[in-house]
């Protein structure tokens, strides 16, 4: 039963009030009055039953007659009338704040990044259906216009509230739809981060017992295994190794640019420089590059280095600027593969979920401690691979 029937049940012990620009919705002690005196209080302000009323009066005062019932039928009449209407501005407003408030909504779902091409075409073909039922609301004011009686336009309304309600049901059975296959998807990383760590501690436990191949043969440092504290676990051996050439190529270049524009207060040209200089081709020694270099004097405040810095220069958004990072090093990943398969999967499956953090629902609030963490266990299996992968060239190269 919708709350328009409740209300006229009511009749005529309810009334309506307008104080302060808002509605309120009243109700007279059926206990104390009778219908009759209720029905007077109810249209004291009512100017057509007042008039009908005085003409009743005087009518029975003066000249008795059949025609005193008529002007009280017809009194009674013009104040439903007016009561209807009253009723159909209420109803107007409250549907358009509502099909207006799911609008928004959806408008607000189709801004994330995180939902799929088929997640959007769902939630726009739901928004469609909303912009009709506005449509259909404009429409009232037409009928208006064109003289249609306070009856039909209480029909249109209720059939618009009736086809709103059915679309609002649309709207929430595909948001838990589309966040319960969100949840799947985290899940899944999550499961796949995990079978590659057990993998990457099965051949660290082999490699240990001198069982060890690919990766394995080349990534332990014979001597120097003084590891860099905080922003990874390579040792200083390998990172000499891998970046033989890290000071050339523009490397140090584009970490000094990126020094320049942290330092001090303000980004600078932070999100320019990210997105011209950073590459596939120079991604894993820049960072390497900011590590021996720059990433000391960051490690009170930034203990995770490079992205934690590039986070902290952004009150708001600064995954939009970790972005470029995370698309070079899946790009540089996919010369990667087949070297060592558990390496592999551990750094994709880190830049996953860094992706995947960095691609927010409209509810949802990037973890930055998350996204860092994830890019140093990917950029260290990536130096890791590297070295592999020289390795096995270098050794093809001698067989050849």
């Amino acid at each position: 039963m919708t709350y328009n029937a409740v209300w006229g049940m009511l009749a005529p012990y309810n009334f309506i009030t307008n104080y302060g620009g808002r509605y309120q919705f009243n109700l007279i002690d059926s206990t104390m009055y009778t219908p009759q005196e209720a029905y007077a209080m109810r249209n004291v302000g009512n100017p057509y039953y007042q008039v009908n009323t005085l003409c009743q009066n005087l009518a029975a005062a003066n000249c008795p007659s059949p025609a005193a019932g008529y002007a009280a039928n017809a009194g009674a009449a013009m104040g439903a009338q007016a009561a209807i209407d009253t009723m159909n501005k209420i109803d107007f407003q409250l549907t358009t704040s509502d099909v207006e408030g799911l609008k928004a909504t959806l408008d607000q779902a189709l801004t994330s990044d995180q939902l799929t091409p088929a997640h959007k075409n769902q939630l726009r073909a739901l928004r469609r259906k909303v912009e009709a039922l506005q449509d259909r609301l404009l429409e009232i004011s037409v009928l208006q216009q064109s003289g249609a009686t306070s009856g039909q336009i209480k029909t249109a309304l209720t059939l618009i509230k009736n086809d709103y309600r059915l679309v609002r049901d649309e709207v929430a059975a595909a948001a838990d739809v589309i966040q319960a296959e969100l949840a799947a998807a985290l899940a899944a990383a999550a499961e796949a981060e995990a079978a590659a760590a057990a993998a990457a501690e099965e051949a660290a436990a082999a490699e240990a017992a001198g069982e060890g191949e690919g990766a394995g043969e080349g990534a332990a440092a014979a001597e120097g295994e003084e590891l860099i504290e905080g922003w990874g676990t390579v040792d200083v051996n390998t990172l000499n190794l891998v970046a033989a050439n890290i000071d050339g190529g523009g490397i140090s270049d584009i970490a000094d640019a990126i020094y320049a524009d942290v330092d001090g207060c303000g980004s600078g040209n932070l999100d320019t420089t990210l997105k011209d200089n950073i590459n596939k081709d120079n991604v894993v020694e820049v960072i390497l590059h900011w590590n021996q270099h720059y990433a000391e004097g960051y490690a009170e405040d930034d203990p995770l280095g490079l992205t934690e810095t590039i986070f902290d220069e952004y009150m708001c958004g600064g995954y939009e600027h970790v972005k470029p990072i995370i698309t070079a090093l899946q790009s540089k990943l996919a010369e990667l593969e087949g070297i060592d398969k558990a390496l592999y999967g551990t750094a994709k499956t880190q830049l996953n979920i860094a992706a995947a953090e960095c691609n927010p629902a409209w509810y949802q609030k990037v973890d930055e401690d998350k996204v860092s963490a994830a890019i140093n266990k990917a950029h260290e299996a990536m130096v890791y691979l590297m070295l592999a992968k020289a390795q096995k060239d270098k050794d093809a190269a001698s067989a050849a």
